[in-house]
């Protein structure tokens, strides 16, 4: 039941971000629900949806090469540090890791930028504004998302983004009796 949850919300992320880029809008929606994924599912559930969701972002976005699959595979080990060493209550706290999950991926998306050979004048006068904007919106909508997909989660009895400390404290401590 996890793996549809995921998939559904996943999907429409992917499909937001990649109609929310051809409108000449870039919102890294993908690479802060990959870094919800791998915090309530698990490192193992992050890895493989971030490859399903960066190989669909790639695809569909007519990448040659396969830097969001990089980027959300980055996000997901980052999700897993995160999780295993700061608090993730309450949720006005997780603006920080929402701000670094788009940064990671705007991060990819500037050395492909800057691969192509764009002017110095392109990346200060168009793609900085995005970049910051980018940022601002995954230290948003990280928080937004945690309520909004922690409720529903909540409702179907799922593992939630909230409670994965408190599962990580469990497990860690089974190991050390």
């Amino acid at each position: 039941m996890i793996d549809l949850y995921i998939c559904l919300f996943l999907f429409i992320g992917t499909l937001a971000q990649l109609i929310s880029g051809s409108l000449g809008i870039y919102l890294p929606l993908v690479a802060v629900l990959i870094l919800y994924t791998a915090v309530s599912g698990g490192l193992v559930r992050g890895l493989v949806y971030a490859v399903l969701g960066g190989l669909a972002t790639d695809v569909f976005a007519g990448w040659g090469a396969p830097w969001n699959t990089f980027a959300f595979l980055t996000v997901a080990v980052f999700a897993r540090i995160w999780c295993e060493r700061q608090m993730l209550r309450p949720v006005m706290v997780n603006f920080l890791p929402g701000l670094i999950a788009a940064a990671i991926q705007l991060v990819f998306v500037l050395v492909v930028k800057v691969g192509v050979g764009v002017s110095w004048r392109y990346l200060l006068g168009t793609w900085l504004p995005v970049f910051v904007g980018g940022l601002i919106f995954g230290a948003l909508f990280l928080p937004l998302a945690i309520v909004i997909l922690d409720y529903f989660a909540g409702r179907m009895k799922l593992p939630r983004y909230q409670d994965a400390r408190k599962k990580l404290d469990s497990e860690t401590m089974r190991w050390q009796k």
